[in-house]
C-alpha cells in the first residue's frame, strides 16, 4: 500500500511503523470520552449496559473470546445471510447517505435500519452536544449576540 491507500500508524514505545490502509477503523473505551471538532462526524457511540451495579465482578461460564474463535464461521455466516437478505430484498430506507462514507451508508447501516436495529448515526447528536469547541463558539456567539442586542455598534468597533 502506498500513497492515499495507507498511512503509517505509529507506536514510538516500540519504534514501529505499521502501514494502515485509511480504510481501517478504530475504536475507543472509556468513561467521559471527549470527542471534539471533526472527529464528531467520523464517529459513532456504542453503549453497553450489563445490568447490574458492578459489572467487573460478573462471572462468565465460558470464555467469550474462546468461544467466538470457535464460532467464526457460524458467525460470519450469520452476518453475510443477513447482508444477503437485505440485498436481495432491494430495500430502501429513505435514508440520507452520511457525507464522506456513502458506501458505509448504503451497504451496513441501510441494512442494519432494514433489519429493525436503530440507526447507528443517531448517537452522532449526542456526540454533537457534548462538543467542547462547538459550545466555546457557542459561548461566544451567544455573548456576542447580547453585546450587539444592549449596545447595538459598528462590525468594526467589535
Amino acid at each position: 500500500m502506498s500513497g492515499a491507500d495507507a498511512a503509517d500508524a505509529e507506536y514510538p514505545a516500540v519504534g514501529l511503523k505499521v502501514p494502515t490502509p485509511v480504510n481501517a477503523a478504530l475504536y475507543a473505551t472509556g468513561n467521559n470520552l471527549e470527542i471534539a471538532g471533526d472527529l464528531i462526524r467520523r464517529c459513532l457511540l456504542c453503549s453497553m449496559d450489563a445490568g447490574v451495579e458492578r459489572p467487573e465482578l460478573r462471572l462468565f461460564s465460558e470464555n467469550v473470546i474462546e468461544q467466538t474463535q470457535l464460532k467464526r464461521g457460524e458467525l460470519v455466516g450469520a452476518a453475510l445471510a443477513m447482508l444477503r437478505a437485505w440485498h436481495i430484498a432491494s430495500a430502501k430506507t429513505g435514508l440520507t447517505p452520511l457525507g464522506g462514507f456513502e458506501e458505509w451508508s448504503h451497504r451496513i447501516r441501510d441494512a442494519l435500519v432494514w433489519l429493525g436495529c436503530t440507526d447507528p448515526c443517531e448517537t452522532m447528536g449526542k456526540i454533537r452536544g457534548g462538543d467542547p469547541e462547538r459550545a466555546a463558539l457557542v459561548m461566544v456567539a451567544t455573548r456576542g449576540a447580547e453585546k450587539i442586542s444592549t449596545n447595538p455598534s459598528l462590525a468594526r468597533m467589535v
